[in-house]
């Protein structure tokens, strides 16, 4: 037992680190009533600020260069010390700066606007913000992948810790230390100060807070800001617990950072340290100490990890059911209602065959080969993209669930069908060793048996809908997705394959025609749905809403606005420009600034407005006072 121990006490570095990023989350659910899936996110980013701001000096700014000129550009980093690294105290005032500004930026141009929007709209909105880091940190920092430095007590070690006879290092303890630290000074700042006070009692009850004289808006503002300040700490003091810096890394680890927050009623910050504190233990116990026992099956040795967290999820939420709080917002916008659907009878019979037609490709081709067809790629990912928006509507449109495990489904059917189809070197060379082994199944017979396991799977993601809904199912589905990920398709015992090799089939036929796409390559599905969750849900919002009666009055409002927007584009954002971009493009881009300045100056005059309402009220009522007096 003292191996289990001393393995168990080796996890507190990661539990501190879950520790820091479920008290993030809690605190922005404190302020604005989202469940910040982009938090990691966040905490990546500050990483590789301070990474590069220590050792090049480079500081990075929060956006991309979006001007389609070669002449005129936006800046994106700037060097601070002639490409050598600054103080270290220096780069985490600067990354801690950054992390404030994120804060900001992600409050006035996300959140704010989607105050009272449905909690799918907020689960959207934290989710774009998610991608849109991940997209800038891959630009900018590319596909590097740097081993950061300890911050805390760099190569220092307990040796034979508390007689265990093993040796665990100072910076998981100091790290644990500070998360426990910086837990009990957010917990005195929500229990003691005013702001915590009033952001606690807006939780419980908007409407009276605002009657108290508190502005919600300026709570959420302080909220994201000391959110974003704790994924800021998670960036700089991490150091090696984590491991090398990666683009998605800390994405990924949200899952048990949600955990501990719903081990905390996504309410009590003591309560998420403790989870965190426990769920890295627990991971580092059975990820190290248990699968090394003779009796642990060999196949479950991989993502066994990761698997911790997802049941410590659904066993809270299903124990706990409707009892986590409920943001008390003023007013809070429901989905419109689904469409009952019309006329299915004639668009299945048109667009069906139709559908087909375009697929085995037109006679002769006539410039069109169907999927094999230079066009074939753009029409697959077009009828992909069309069946999971149909999926999303299905749910989040008919009954009201918000999943994010819709694109993990549809690898798992992919998957399989690939797999069944394969049939080892028959297509390639004889000894390749990427070739697939299979019962080599025709693929009709192989899709039905891939759908039929893709539904298994989603009957047993489901079973915890009997009790949650809304966005704590969102939790439960994105936490599967990864689940499965890790568990399965990353398994080469289970799945016989290394992830992330080509490996080849054979092209699908139906009657002798190639369904196959432009590749027969079997892809690991990224567990992570939630990368192209965004565009599924904006797919399905717009096949709920879209109607011509709507579409009109959008296009009278924004008409002029996208006019002169591809006016300005075609014409040349720099008259003086020498390159050779797309005019197309540029009036897209053009267009896409003009609606942005258009949103900023109506969120500007909107804000100013309620601010001189607020004034208004104020001087009648003490007007009145005084008349009373």
């Amino acid at each position: 037992m003292k191996e289990a121990l001393l393995y168990s006490i080796m996890g507190l570095g990661a539990g501190g680190f879950f520790a820091l990023m479920a008290m993030g989350i809690v605190t922005a659910y404190k302020g604005s009533g989202v469940i910040n899936f982009a938090h990691g996110a966040i905490a990546m980013y500050v990483a590789f600020q301070f990474f590069y701001l220590r050792n090049e000096g480079i500081f990075h700014l929060p956006w991309f260069d979006i001007l389609p000129t070669k002449t005129l550009n936006l800046p994106v980093r700037f060097s601070l010390n002639n490409g050598v690294g600054v103080n270290v105290w220096l780069a985490a005032i600067l990354a801690m700066a950054t992390a404030l500004l994120l804060g900001a930026g992600i409050h006035y141009l996300v959140f704010k606007p989607l105050r009272n929007a449905a909690p799918l709209g907020k689960v959207i909105g934290a989710i774009g913000v998610m991608t849109y880091f991940l997209g800038l940190a891959s630009l900018q920092f590319g596909s590097q992948i740097p081993n950061p430095e300890a911050v805390l007590f760099k190569n220092k070690t307990f040796k034979n810790f508390l007689g265990l006879g093993g040796q665990v290092s100072y910076e998981s303890l100091a790290f644990a230390a500070l998360s426990i630290i910086i837990g009990g000074a957010v917990w005195w700042f929500y229990t003691y100060t005013r702001a915590g006070l009033a952001t606690r009692a807006a939780a419980g009850n908007e409407k009276g807070a605002v009657l108290l004289g508190y502005s919600p808006d300026r709570l959420a503002l302080y909220n994201w800001m000391l959110a974003a300040a704790l994924a800021g700490v998670v960036g700089i003091f991490s150091g090696t617990i984590t491991g090398s810096l990666g683009v998605g890394k800390f994405t990924g680890l949200i899952v048990p950072a949600l955990g501990a927050a719903l081990i905390g009623g996504m309410s009590s910050i003591p309560l998420a340290v403790a989870g965190g504190l426990v769920i890295g233990l627990l991971q580092n116990f059975t990820g190290t100490w248990m699968v090394s026992q003779h009796w642990f099956p060999e196949w479950g040795q991989s993502g066994i990890r990761e698997a911790v967290p997802l049941i410590i999820i659904v066993v809270v939420l299903f124990t706990r059911g409707k009892s986590l709080p409920v943001r008390g917002n003023i007013e809070e916008k429901r989905l419109p209602l689904a469409p009952y659907p019309q006329r299915v009878g004639k668009y299945v019979a048109v667009f069906v065959p139709l559908g087909f037609i375009f697929a085995a490709g037109l006679p002769g081709d006539w410039g069109w080969g169907g999927l094999t067809g230079p066009w074939g790629f753009a029409f697959t990912t077009s009828l992909v993209a069309a069946m999971l928006g149909l999926s999303m509507v299905l749910l989040s449109g008919y009954v009201g669930q918000i999943s994010l495990v819709q694109i993990t489904l549809a690898g798992i059917a992919a998957f399989v069908t690939a797999r069944l189809i394969a049939k080892g070197g028959a297509r390639t060379a004889e000894f390749d060793p990427f070739a697939v082994s299979g019962p080599g199944w025709p693929w009709p017979l192989a899709s039905i048996i891939g759908v039929a396991v893709a539904v298994i799977v989603g009957l047993l993601l489901a079973i915890p809908a009997l009790r949650i809904r809304g966005v704590q199912l969102a939790v439960v589905t994105i936490a599967a997705s990864i689940s499965i990920y890790t568990f399965y398709f990353e398994n080469s015992k289970l799945t016989a394959l290394q992830g992330g090799s080509a490996y080849t089939f054979p092209k699908p036929t139906f009657f002798g025609v190639d369904i196959g796409s432009t590749s027969t390559a079997i892809i690991h599905p990224a567990g992570q749905a939630s990368i192209f969750q965004p565009l599924m849900q904006h797919l399905g919002g717009w096949l709920v809403k879209a109607r011509g009666k709507e579409w009109l009055t959008s296009l009278r409002r924004y008409g002029p606005y996208l006019a002169g927007g591809a006016v300005w584009g075609v014409i040349g954002i720099n008259p003086w420009r020498t390159d050779d971009y797309s005019r197309f493009w540029m009036a897209m881009t053009g267009m896409f600034l003009v609606i942005f300045i258009r949103n900023i100056v109506v969120q500007v005059r909107a804000a100013n407005a309620a601010k001189a309402a607020r004034e208004a009220e104020l001087k009648k009522f003490l007007a009145e006072m005084e008349a009373a007096k």
